[in-house]
């Protein structure tokens, strides 16, 4: 395989790693919480980074994995093992 695409994979599976991360980091310290407040009653909500964080870090980590998969699969060696 050559070696940008190899780079390519390693990159995704590292920024899903870190966008997830963060995501999660996010979540459960609910870091800078939205708070909406309608008349008497406040709803206390996650901030707009967390959730889309936490979605394009699984996709990228999906998508490096396809990849990976697919490399593997039509590598001369993955047939030798």
């Amino acid at each position: 395989m050559p070696v940008t695409y190899r780079l390519t994979v390693w990159a995704l599976a590292v920024a899903s790693i870190l966008l997830a991360s963060i995501g999660m980091a996010l979540a459960y310290t609910w870091a800078f919480p939205d708070v909406q407040c309608a008349g008497d009653l406040c709803l206390i909500t996650q901030n707009v980074f967390t959730i889309p964080a936490m979605l394009i870090g699984t996709g990228l980590g999906i998508a490096s994995l396809i990849m990976f998969l697919r490399q593997r699969r039509g590598s001369p060696l993955a047939a030798k093992h």
